[in-house]
């Protein structure tokens, strides 16, 4: 199909090209996720003997949880599809296993066997490897909107974040028989028409009338059931706003039902 182009050289529509997969996870599929990173860290927790409470939890990756954080990043079928942020892994698994004497220089070792340990047994599950080189940040793009990232959230015995591009997602969900994340027209599912889609969402709405003034003296004097009259013509309509202030209605008051009730109109008075 090829671009609208406005009077202003503007193309409002891209093209073909510039089309990207939109992609989205079933609440089932990021629940298996995390049972399986909780069972491979779990495992890792007995095999060393750490003690206390350690859980994981999966959910949609955005730009907004990534500011300001240094990220190790993995490879996936050889590209880098992965990112981890665990500054103080080192320093939890070291007091966990060696309380006070985790600073001895033979604690050091065994600290890092152990923290290494532990990412193989992750990395293992999510066919995950190392990548050469010091830190990175995953772009925006990777993080956006329905893009399909997600992030897995490690608290407990040792704190830590995984983001993980959708690629990664999806071949663990491909070997544990999930279906695949992306849904397309024409599939057995249709797509919802808008009104049916928003039907049931509730907006608020502000009716205002036209205002009055009033001297500092007797805005002082007010009591609850104070009655002001407002210079208002009933024939006039009143205005019907959004929650953002924006104009979208008149209206004419009334009832309905016993109940006060708003007649809308197209086209507000100024």
């Amino acid at each position: 199909m090829e671009a609208i182009v406005t009077q202003d050289g503007a193309r409002p529509w891209r093209g073909a090209a510039a089309a990207v997969p939109l992609r989205c996870w079933e609440a089932g599929q990021l629940a298996g996720l995390s049972d399986a990173v909780q069972a491979a860290l779990s495992s890792w927790q007995q095999a060393w003997g750490l003690a206390g409470s350690l859980t994981s939890a999966c959910t949609v990756a955005t730009a907004a949880s990534l500011v300001g954080q240094d990220w190790t990043p993995l490879r996936f079928s050889g590209e880098i599809a992965a990112w981890l942020h665990a500054p103080k892994a080192a320093a939890m698994v070291a007091t966990a296993l060696f309380g006070d004497l985790s600073s001895a220089a033979v604690a050091s070792e065994v600290v890092e066997a152990c923290v290494a340990d532990g990412w193989k047994r992750l990395a293992g599950v999510l066919q995950l490897a190392a990548a050469p080189g010091s830190t990175s940040v995953p772009a925006s793009a990777d993080v956006a909107p329905w893009s399909g990232a997600v992030e897995v959230v490690v608290t407990g015995v040792v704190d830590a974040r995984l983001v993980l591009a959708p690629e990664v997602v999806e071949a663990w969900c491909a070997s544990r028989g999930f279906a695949r994340s992306t849904t397309r027209a024409g599939a057995s599912q249709p797509l919802a028409a808008a009104s049916d889609a928003v039907a049931q969402q509730m907006v608020s709405l502000q009716v205002q009338l036209v205002g009055c003034e009033l001297d500092l003296g007797s805005l002082q004097e007010l009591q609850v059931g104070d009655v002001l009259r407002l210079p208002h013509p009933l024939e006039a309509p009143a205005r019907v706003l959004d929650g953002t202030g924006a104009t979208l209605f008149g209206g004419y008051l009334g009832r309905h039902l016993g109940q006060l009730a708003v007649e809308l109109v197209k086209n507000p008075s100024p």
